[in-house]
């Protein structure tokens, strides 16, 4: 089993991912940019009251959390990635099928390495 993600908590890395690069998806914002630090990647998730109340903004984060633990294999090494939440109504992070997310996120990860190896 591959070890999950280390979780972003710290505001500072927050703030220096905004003026990182990014990637829009049409239930989510992912924002990336490498760090000093070698090896593994780290991951923070954004979902602001916009989204709904604590219920609908806690499952989106679990969902969040447990398509990156799925999919961690395709984050660059020492790379950091916020996970933003879009708060549209028609697409939202909680009520889209688990699958159609995973592509989404797959599908931004895979961008993200290409532009980080480029």
């Amino acid at each position: 089993m591959a070890m999950p993600p280390t979780t972003l908590t710290q505001r500072a890395d927050f703030l220096r991912l905004n003026r990182g690069f990014k990637y829009i998806a049409p239930y989510f914002i992912l924002r990336y940019a490498p760090t000093a630090e070698a090896g593994q990647c780290r991951v923070g998730y954004t979902v602001t009251t916009k989204c709904g109340n604590a219920v609908v903004r806690n499952r989106i984060k679990r969902r969040l959390r447990a398509l990156m633990r799925e999919l961690h294999a395709a984050c660059h090494p020492g790379t950091d990635y916020v996970l933003i939440a879009r708060a549209d109504a028609q697409t939202s992070a909680a009520t889209v099928e688990y699958d159609l997310l995973r592509q989404e996120l797959a599908r931004a990860l895979a961008a993200a390495r290409a532009r980080l190896e480029r």
